[in-house]
């Protein structure tokens, strides 16, 4: 199997970036819509808030730094590998998206007073 031979085949199917990603706009769409208030009284009410939401931000930090880093690592592979690699894929532009909203999160709550 040659080089272009593997990177035609890591293009068709979708990478771990982009299932990272996806999992973390599913999760943060959840806790902003309007039904979440329920959630957030369940948890009160159980004396489970203050971990699930300590759970929730380690996940998202978590997962999207490995996410980053799996994505530097690949892309030094794939450039090393080859002198003219594609210069932004899809995943790479799903993640900087994804760390364009986290940003604008960050800002907006830190702005509403909600920053600690």
């Amino acid at each position: 199997m040659s080089v272009e031979d593997t990177r035609q085949v890591s293009r068709k199917r979708p990478t771990w970036v982009t299932a990272i990603v996806l999992i973390n706009v599913a999760l943060m769409a959840a806790t902003l819509t309007p039904w979440s208030r329920n959630w957030d009284v369940a948890l009160k009410r159980e004396g489970l808030d203050a971990s699930v939401i300590l759970a929730f931000q380690l996940w998202i930090l978590g997962s999207t730094l490995s996410a980053t880093v799996s994505f530097v690592w690949r892309r030094v592979k794939e450039t090393r590998l080859s002198y003219n690699a594609n210069p932004m894929t899809f995943d790479g532009m799903f993640l900087a998206a994804w760390w364009t909203v986290l940003i604008l999160l960050c800002l907006y709550f830190l702005g509403m007073g909600a920053g600690g």
